[in-house]
């Protein structure tokens, strides 16, 4: 019993840790100028994830945004407005 509770606290140590290392990457990126947009989507529905991505691909160069977990981040304000307006 105590090796399944050793594997859940691990599991959820290395969880909260992503989590930490994802919002450091965030406010590091905003004190840089990036602009941060929230994008709500449901993880079982990959499909409109998939548009999102190949209108990225299409309309912004790879290195001027970056998707942490729900967030999408644009070194540019105004490609950051395009996508809130296409998306959210």
């Amino acid at each position: 019993m105590s090796d399944f509770r050793d594997e859940i606290l691990k599991a959820l140590s290395k969880e909260i840790q992503r989590e930490i290392d994802e919002e450091i990457m965030i406010d590091i990126l905003v004190q840089q100028g990036w602009t941060k947009v929230y994008l709500k989507f449901e993880m079982k529905n990959f499909d409109h994830l998939d548009y999102v991505y190949e209108w990225l691909f299409e309309n912004n160069n790879p290195q001027d945004w970056k998707r942490i977990g729900n967030y999408f981040l644009f070194r540019e304000s105004k490609h950051a407005e395009w996508f809130i307006l296409k998306w959210c």
